[in-house]
């Protein structure tokens, strides 16, 4: 958690490529410069590169009028991450929570401006995270390479039904 807040959160957010979220106790927060985060989340829109293999209702769902396109563009939580430093007896958020407090994020946006889904990348290997992301709403829409040929499962939530 510390690596990416220290190194890409502030460089992230002068560059207002995305903003990042932290989810802190309240009862810890005794100013502005003592507080115990518990977690956090980083939200960026970003293109979302539709694979040749598609089907065109694959392509309709998230591409609407526009599904020849080989992009198109969602928003991405592009990192999450909970403080394993604490206790669990002390850090009583989970990913459900996390996921949750990205979602009202993105619909504060998406009713502003509007979009059709939010997305993640999730690797393949880890099932067990994936699982997790699926059994909050996410569904695995398409597979992708990152990372010098690390597999990801790039998994989808549509904003509206």
């Amino acid at each position: 958690m510390e690596g990416f807040l220290h190194t890409k959160a502030i460089p992230f957010e002068k560059s207002d490529f995305g903003r990042t979220y932290l989810i802190c106790d309240p009862d810890s927060i005794t100013s502005s410069l003592s507080f115990r985060i518990l977690a956090y989340f980083t939200i960026t829109q970003k293109v979302f590169y539709l694979s040749d293999e598609l089907s065109t209702s694959r392509r309709k769902k998230l591409s609407g009028l526009f599904y020849n396109e080989a992009e198109t563009v969602g928003y991405l939580i592009g990192q999450l991450g909970k403080n394993h430093s604490l206790p669990a007896s002390e850090n009583p958020v989970h990913l459900a929570d996390i996921l949750s407090v990205a979602a009202e994020k993105i619909y504060t946006v998406y009713e502003q401006i509007g979009g059709r889904f939010m997305f993640l990348d999730c690797k393949k290997t880890n099932t067990k995270v994936c699982a997790m992301y699926k059994a909050n709403g996410f569904v695995p829409f398409q597979d992708i390479i990152l990372d010098e040929k690390v597999e990801y499962h790039q998994m989808i939530r549509m904003l509206h039904a």
